[in-house]
């Protein structure tokens, strides 16, 4: 048997200025503390000067 790996990918398509905005009043979603699905952009992007969008493009393009 080959050894592989198989994951369940889900993915969010969303306005990344209104994420906080998107995430208001939802109790499992949260951009700013845990949570059962926690986006945090120190895992993903670091902590730069930079809007989200603009990391986003910029991790994109690379």
């Amino acid at each position: 048997r080959p050894h592989d790996f198989n994951y369940r990918l889900f993915m969010v398509y969303m306005d990344l200025d209104e994420i906080d905005q998107v995430f208001k009043g939802r109790w499992f979603w949260s951009s700013r503390r845990p949570n059962l699905a926690w986006f945090r952009r120190e895992d993903y992007l670091g902590q730069n000067g930079s809007s989200l969008r603009e990391a986003v493009c910029n991790k994109v393009t690379e």
